[in-house]
């Protein structure tokens, strides 16, 4: 039985939210945790989301741009720089997307503005993660 459990568990895709709102984090992640496919984390700092990415392998990124200690983009840039999250699929949040535009280009990264319905937000994690 635990080795049934532990070859469900490798199924399961990690998902590493970081939104330093903790009431949006927390509904984004009871939203997410409904998909019986994902585990999900929530990071409310970018302190805590680079010590989670050290102890964890992380399969998806969710990073909020407007944080209180560096933007989603220079946390992106971080993450994005440590050998196991190199290739790890990121979407970028942000109530004002329009302005980082060009960022996310550069990046290769999708953005997604708030609001946005958990459905769209499901949807994309799943088209990203299949690619």
């Amino acid at each position: 039985m635990a080795q049934d459990q532990s070859v469900e568990n490798k199924a399961l895709k990690v998902i590493l939210v970081v939104e330093d709102d903790e009431a949006i984090g927390e509904v984004m992640k009871m939203a997410l945790s409904e998909e019986p496919q994902f585990y999900t984390l929530l990071a409310t700092t970018p302190h805590e989301a680079l010590n989670l990415a050290h102890s964890i392998q992380v399969d998806m990124l969710i990073i909020d741009y407007l944080l209180r200690e560096m933007t989603g983009i220079e946390l992106y840039d971080r993450l994005h720089a440590m050998k196991d999250l190199s290739h790890v699929p990121t979407i970028i949040t942000s109530a004002s997307l329009g302005q980082r535009t060009e960022e996310l280009e550069e990046r290769h990264l999708l953005g997604l503005e708030k609001p946005f319905d958990i459905d769209t937000l499901t949807n994309t994690i799943n088209q990203l993660l299949s690619q």
